[in-house]
């Protein structure tokens, strides 16, 4: 299965999350200025929050609809603001799909607001855990800052010169490729938030017009709750 060999990713962004973190206490060690406990310290707790948030959007549900085996769910049509839209039944789970439900190819399922599937989390990202994905995103971006900026005020100012910096300039390095590859990331998804937009409608432009956004807030409250869209069926009462 695909999501089996996906667990490989996951392992690999444990240790991009736990590498850093504890190379950086080692080296931290050296230092003699008081400093180096409090330094310590916040870079275990970014390790700890980035791995925590990494499990759970890895583990969590994100809102996989049931699959019925049957043929009895119909097509309907609902309407949403002064606009009306066509809801199918998807082939393999014979389910009635929500506008924002799609299917997986590679959970196999079809998931509830889906956004993308992640192999970095061997998971889909959807309805229910999109928010911590978001979260740890901007964890680990913030991480790779402070460690761009920690290591690079210890080689100026804490370490006595000369000094062996190898270790500094390594995880300059790290924090340098993957802070950049994470705030781009983590950029894209702010924009699709203010938008009250999925990456799976933004690439697939499944919309000619978004029914679902309104103003910058309230796009980014709808987010954070995750509240649910409201429409009303203009055929039948068939729900998703």
């Amino acid at each position: 299965m695909k999501i089996s060999k996906e667990i490989g990713y996951v392992l690999l962004a444990e240790m991009l999350i736990l590498v850093p973190s504890v190379s950086h206490i080692v080296l931290s060690s050296r230092i003699t200025s008081p400093m180096r406990i409090p330094l310590s310290i916040i870079s275990a707790v970014f390790g700890f929050i980035d791995t925590f948030l990494l499990l759970y959007t890895s583990f969590k549900n994100p809102g996989r609809c049931s699959k019925c085996f049957t043929s009895e769910e119909q097509p309907a049509i609902v309407e949403l603001g002064q606009e009306t839209f066509s809801l199918k039944v998807c082939p393999t789970c014979k389910t009635l799909k929500d506008l924002r439900t799609h299917h997986c190819k590679v959970c196999d399922y079809c998931v509830d607001r889906l956004d993308h599937h992640c192999p970095w989390v061997a998971n889909c990202i959807g309805r229910h855990n999109h928010r911590q994905f978001v979260l740890l995103l901007i964890f680990t971006t913030l991480h790779s800052c402070y460690l761009l900026i920690v290591n690079s005020l210890e080689m100026a100012f804490l370490d006595p010169p000369p000094g062996n910096y190898g270790g500094e300039i390594i995880l300059i390095i790290i924090s340098v490729v993957l802070g950049w590859s994470l705030a781009s990331l983590l950029g894209y998804q702010l924009y699709l938030i203010s938008k009250n937009m999925t990456t799976h409608e933004h690439r697939r432009k499944l919309f000619k017009k978004n029914p679902f956004s309104t103003t910058f807030c309230s796009n980014c409250m709808a987010f954070w709750k995750m509240t649910k869209e409201q429409y009303k069926f203009a055929q039948n009462d068939n729900k998703c």
